[in-house]
């Protein structure tokens, strides 16, 4: 009925994040029925050659291997996904993506940082904390081989624009549980889509959720009717909105669409993301679930500008965004052969 996550990849990079990940995404595998997970850690070509020169005794994989089995069972060991260790060396982002294209996966998920670090909270993060049987032969490896994600926004901000799949951003501070979703719509597919998979994920982990559809339009000073007060006309655009928007939820399939409500937010000021963001906040939303703008083929692909600046706001809501992946995969191969 709806758009499947049925296989999902999880970049993992030896930090303090990991666990974070791990715990939030192992509620979610209890909300969804996932049937592959893939762990994939990462290191950087010139990384992996001076890893050899540590004064570790196994081989380098066994013990990176060892050490994501040993993080993963702590979260999964009652999960009936089936989990599939991988490492691989090369450019972060690029091996994600084709990784992802590879495998066929339809979400990847990936910790992301709320807040600037000190050097003393960067040292604190880059312990690895989640693996202690393995921590003294892990710290003799090179820096880039472990606690390297950058998880401060750019590497997420390149895998969200490059994937053809769906993305979950997870932030430092997680929710209990996904009660209350926040869908920007702007009535397109792309929104329908990103709506009707928060209405199966908040269904699924709450008796009562709440699902808060929110659409952010504009009404410029400059462009309204003269005769009429600015209020009447701002009003009246709302009015139409929210006939789009009734037409727009009979499109869905969504079987309780009473459950579902739509606020529209008036904003002059060119920034809907920090409309959104802000609107969260006010409300505790527990998490946020966007499609991409879908305006075109390759919006769809792309990032649409929402979704980007929403990336970048340091707010503590797992953010979900949603792409069509089935859309997705024709074209992401042409741009390979490029």
């Amino acid at each position: 009925m709806y758009y499947k996550i049925k296989r999902i990849l999880v970049p993992l990079d030896f930090s303090a994040q990991d666990d974070r990940i791990l715990q939030f995404l192992s509620m979610i595998c209890r909300i969804v029925d996932v049937k592959e997970i893939y762990f994939l850690h990462i290191i950087p070509k010139e990384d992996w050659t001076s890893a050899y020169k540590n004064k570790a005794d196994r081989n380098l994989e066994e013990i990176l291997m060892d050490s994501i089995e040993q993080s993963v069972e702590r979260y999964f060991k009652d999960q009936q996904s089936r989990i599939h260790f991988r490492i691989k060396k090369g450019n972060k982002a690029e091996t994600i993506v084709q990784y992802a294209k590879t495998k066929m996966v339809d979400l990847i998920a990936i910790g992301k940082k709320e807040r600037q670090n000190t050097p003393m909270m960067e040292e604190e993060e880059d312990k690895p904390k989640v693996f202690p049987e393995f921590a003294q032969e892990i710290e003799l490896l090179p820096s880039g081989i472990r606690g390297s994600m950058d998880t401060s926004g750019y590497l997420v901000r390149k895998v969200a624009n490059m994937a053809p799949c769906s993305m979950l951003i997870i932030p430092e501070t997680l929710p209990e549980k996904i009660d209350h979703v926040i869908v920007p719509v702007d009535f397109t597919d792309a929104s329908r889509l990103a709506l009707e998979k928060a209405y199966e994920i908040a269904f699924q982990s709450a008796n009562k959720p709440i699902i808060d559809c929110v659409h952010v339009f504009s009404a410029p000073i400059g462009n309204y009717s003269v005769g009429i007060p600015y209020d009447e006309w701002v009003e009246t655009i709302r009015k139409n909105r929210k006939k789009e928007f009734e037409q727009f939820l009979k499109k869905s399939r969504i079987p309780e669409r009473d459950a579902v409500q739509c606020k529209f937010l008036l904003d002059n000021e060119g920034n809907p993301a920090e409309i959104i963001s802000d609107y969260a906040q006010k409300i505790k939303a527990s998490a946020i679930c966007i499609g991409t703008e879908g305006k075109s083929f390759l919006a769809s692909l792309i990032l649409g500008d929402v979704a980007e600046r929403l990336i970048n706001y340091p707010f503590s809501k797992p953010l979900f965004i949603i792409k069509d992946k089935t859309k997705n995969m024709g074209f992401f191969d042409a741009l390979l052969k490029l």
